[in-house]
């Protein structure tokens, strides 16, 4: 596995430039066309961020706290609310009105993001040498995660030791005899066994240089999946749509990536990720053996006709982990909530330059799952328990099968 650079980025403005550019960009809104120029104006406003490393120690990606990280990005939003103020200072009032209302909602999400990363503080809910049954289609096949103490996803430890037990209402447990034992990635398991559905964030909160991030994170994961994993592309604003579903050819695939949606407005998080769960579910044979939804959002939900609580109750139905992707100030709340319903996992950037990173990791993630097959469960087993050592560390999870 490959080991991976974290660079702690603080983006700046470089204040000459952004004094050029913005005294064009107040007259453009002056005119007429408002509506249409504000997506460009918000791109323009991001595309000129400079990144400077920081020197972070190196480690995987994912295994660096999600606290840490999030405080990375406030530090972002702080210093980009301390340029646009300066700048804003230096405008005739006429010309500043479009940055003071900028200003205004980049306040909004920086207290908004500093309660979220005091919640994930305080709750303490990362966890790092992991064993989590993410899926089991019927009573002896299941598909395992594990990590190790650094974040590795293909720790051999995890095959090496794992233990499976069969468990009655006693909580006497038994062993159960492992009659096959994979991984994901490997030519044992055939090709369209695992249905994954991708779902990306097209609302107006995602800029430009987002975008086209995004397109590039997205083709970088498609060309990595697995042949076991068969993939669908959906893409939601306020309404979501499926473009590209299973068995859609790779190239359309690719260039489905590339293609924003006409019509980018607010963000229908719940909806946009039952779809995807609905999607799994129909693709759904005898013969697979995971469903999963990847999820990519940076925004708070704000569209949906959906419920958090609705889709956590369909998740928890179907039984579909979901991955989410979180991207800079998100809810890491409601995605952590989510995450724990679905028994699925959270990768988190606070910047989109690190996408193909993280999309990168979610190809790895899926490639080393475990594919764990066992006797079936005799009458009275009502749970399975696996357990390995990981890290010099036992984990273990259970989940019931009656």
């Amino acid at each position: 596995m490959k080991r991976m650079l974290l660079m702690g980025i603080l983006a700046v403005f470089s204040c000459g430039w952004m004094v050029d550019q913005v005294e064009g960009l107040a007259d453009k809104l002056s005119k007429e066309k408002k509506p249409q120029l504000e997506e460009q104006v918000a791109g323009d406003l991001q595309c000129p961020l400079e990144s400077i490393t920081e020197g972070l120690d190196e480690c995987q990606f994912h295994s660096l706290d999600v606290v840490e990280k999030a405080s990375l990005g406030l530090a972002s939003l702080r210093d980009k609310i301390a340029s646009l103020e300066s700048l804003a200072g230096k405008l005739p009032e006429d010309k500043a009105t479009k940055i003071r209302e900028e200003l205004a909602t980049l306040k909004e999400r920086l207290a908004e993001g500093e309660k979220n990363v005091h919640d994930l503080y305080e709750s303490n809910l990362l966890r790092k040498a992991t064993l989590q049954v993410l899926a089991h289609p019927d009573a002896h096949r299941f598909v395992l995660l594990t990590t190790n103490a650094e974040g590795a996803f293909d720790d051999p430890a995890g095959e090496s030791t794992l233990k499976v037990f069969h468990r009655n209402a006693k909580g006497e447990k038994t062993p159960a005899t492992v009659r096959s034992l994979s991984r994901l990635g490997s030519q044992k398991t055939p090709a369209g066994t695992a249905h994954l559905a991708l779902v990306l964030d097209n609302s107006t909160s995602m800029t430009r240089c987002d975008l086209e991030r995004l397109a590039s994170a997205s083709t970088t994961l498609l060309e990595a999946l697995p042949t076991a994993v068969s993939p669908a592309i959906l893409k939601f604003s306020d309404a979501t749509h499926l473009t590209s579903p299973f068995g859609s050819d790779p190239s359309w695939l690719r260039l489905d990536t590339r293609m924003a949606l006409s019509d980018r407005y607010a963000t229908a998080l719940w909806d946009g990720s039952i779809a995807g769960v609905d999607a799994v579910v129909e693709a759904r044979t005898g013969d697979t053996l995971l469903g999963l939804v990847v999820v990519l959002s940076d925004g708070a939900e704000n569209a949906s006709s959906a419920t958090r609580e609705q889709l956590i109750a369909r998740v928890r139905e179907e039984k579909i982990p979901v991955l989410m992707v979180g991207l800079g100030l998100i809810d890491l709340g409601d995605m952590l909530d989510l995450v724990i319903a679905s028994r699925g996992y959270l990768l988190y950037t606070p910047f989109s330059d690190d996408l193909s990173k993280v999309f990168g990791m979610v190809a790895e993630l899926l490639s080393s799952l475990l594919v764990v097959e066992t006797e079936e469960p005799g009458a009275g087993v009502e749970s399975v328990v696996f357990s390995a050592t990981l890290s010099d560390k036992l984990v273990e999870d259970t989940v019931e099968v009656r």
